[in-house]
Order: C-alpha cells, then structure tokens, then sequence
C-alpha cells in the first residue's frame, strides 16, 4: 500500500485493504494478465543457451534487456521505499562488520577466499556515511515476475523484515541489489545441474557468461535511474565492492 502510494506501478495495485483493531489481515490486488515468473522465465533463457550454445545475447532467450529492466524497476522500488518510510543514516563500515560477522559464523572459510580481505578493508578505509532505507528484504528472482506491462514486485511480504527477525530493517538498498545478483547464479547453477550434472559438457562455462552479463545489466540499469546516486553512493567502486560482500554474506544466509 505505501509502495503505490508513493508512486511504484511494479506491484498490483491494492483494491481493498482488510484491517481489524490496527491490524492488516488482508489486501486484495488488482489481477495481472499475462503473468510469468522471474525464476522461470531466468531458467529458460539459460536453457535456449546451453541448448545453442554461443554467446549469451546470440542466445533465442537472451535475458539481458529484461535484467536491465529489473535493475531500472529496482531503483524504482527503492526510491519509492525512500519516499514512504524516509530513509536513516547509515554507515558503510557497520555494514561491513555485520555482514562478516554473519559470514565468518557459517562459513569463516570464506573470508580467507582471495579478494575477500582486501575488498573489506577497502569498505572500512572508504569510511563513508550512506542512506539505509526499509528494504525489501528478502529480493530475489522467486518474489518477480513479468507482466503484458513489465516486471513487478509479485511478493511484498517481507516487507523490510530480513529472515530470523519480526521487525522491519533499514539497511542500504544494496542489499536487495545484492539479493538479486545472488538469485542469477542461484539459477545458472540450478540450470547447469539440470542439463549436466556430471559436469562434463562444460555448460557451466556458458553459465557464467550468462551471469556476467546479466549481472552487468541489472547495476547499469540500477545506477543509471535518475536519483540513485544519492541513495546507493556516488562512488561506483564502493557500489560494486558492497555489493560483492553483501552478496557473499547472502549466500550463506539461509533460504532459496
């Protein structure tokens, strides 16, 4: 509700909203026509690619536009998310203790993987200061889905509350970037089992040009909406550092 009435048009519009004693029990939303999921829709075009072969935007079922687009309609969320709930100050190197602290409790072996100290003391030697806002919290490919009028936010349930937790989280927006990046190999990896799971036809190698790519997509789209600069960090190497440790820090936290 707060998302449309900031002005987001990626959600179904609420219709009727059900509430007892203070409390939501309900919305009922506008109907979608045409509607296909995020995850589906990512597993198709990785299969027309390990089925051609080739590069990724050669493939029939090229995913590049519509990561664009998902990154754009991010941006879009998070800005509205700004307008409705306002947005805190937030530091970048509590960001950064927290999320090693969760990594190194379920995995302190990744934080020893090359790259990874360096990328952190980076994060810390940047000491910035940046918006954290109420997420959406849990941004992934399975909470999307594409629509006769593009993508929309299919699932707003989470709502800025992370998973372990009952109140809503301000963090930066990253962390749905992050999210989201995280769902693209999630699904190069599911579909590259699927159609090799001994591993021996290489199709893991056309996986992860289609990661790259369309991982390049959803930030360009993301950074280049009007507005996001002031919300995400005017330092695009702080940007995609915090992104890549957000997104480590994603991947052993659990859920799909």
């Amino acid at each position: 509700v707060a998302l449309d009435a900031a002005g987001f048009n990626h959600v179904a519009a609420p219709l009727v909203r059900w509430t007892w004693e203070g409390r939501d029990l309900g919305v009922v939303q506008e109907p979608m026509q045409g509607r296909a999921g995020g995850w589906a829709l990512a597993l198709t075009s990785l299969r027309d690619l390990f089925a051609a072969g080739g590069r990724p935007e050669a493939a029939g079922g090229d995913f590049g536009p519509e990561a664009h687009a998902l990154g754009t309609m991010t941006a879009r969320m998070h800005l509205a998310l700004d307008r409705a709930f306002e947005r805190r100050p937030g530091s970048v190197t509590d960001w950064v203790d927290a999320a090693e602290a969760s990594i190194g409790q379920a995995d302190p072996a990744l934080l020893e993987a090359p790259g990874v100290a360096d990328l952190t003391k980076e994060l810390r030697v940047a000491d910035l200061r940046l918006p954290a806002i109420r997420t959406h919290g849990d941004f992934h490919l399975g909470r999307l889905a594409r629509t006769d009028q593009g993508w929309i936010v299919s699932d707003c349930g989470p709502g800025g509350v992370l998973p372990g937790t009952s109140e809503p989280t301000w963090r930066s927006p990253l962390g749905d970037v992050a999210d989201l990046l995280w769902s693209l190999h999630q699904a190069s990896t599911m579909a590259a089992a699927e159609r090799d799971p001994a591993g021996r036809l290489g199709v893991d190698q056309l996986g992860r040009a289609w990661e790259a790519r369309n991982r390049r997509a959803v930030l360009t789209g993301y950074l280049s909406t009007p507005g996001m600069a002031g919300l995400a960090g005017p330092d695009r190497d702080v940007v995609r550092n915090l992104v890549a440790l957000l997104e480590l820090a994603r991947s052993v936290r659990p859920g799909t």
